[in-house]
């Protein structure tokens, strides 16, 4: 399986990725298919990291909440959980 061309990202920016479409990766003889818990929240995040510059790991934070239906987050690091969509950040 090869990895989509850098083109293709655009045509999902907007969209969060759905368990119905996640990607089975060929990860070698012993493991033909990689099954990742969580793939949507690490996938969203590796999204958001790479088309809007947020830390991976406050981005992994964001969309397991968010998974999990919370929608607020209180930080004092409002930089990068302001750019996740869907997401409400206060300050505490």
């Amino acid at each position: 399986m090869t990895p989509p061309a850098a083109s293709s990202a655009a045509s999902w920016s907007n969209n969060p990725i759905s368990p119905s479409s996640y990607p089975q990766i060929p990860v070698g003889n012993h493991t033909p298919q990689l099954k990742v818990e969580l793939a949507s929240v690490f996938l969203n995040a590796l999204k958001v990291y790479e088309e809007k510059n947020v830390k991976f790991a406050d981005a992994v934070m964001a969309f397991w909440g968010i998974d999990k239906g919370i929608t607020t987050t209180y930080t004092y690091d409002e930089k990068d959980f302001k750019r996740i969509d869907g997401l409400t950040v206060l300050k505490p």
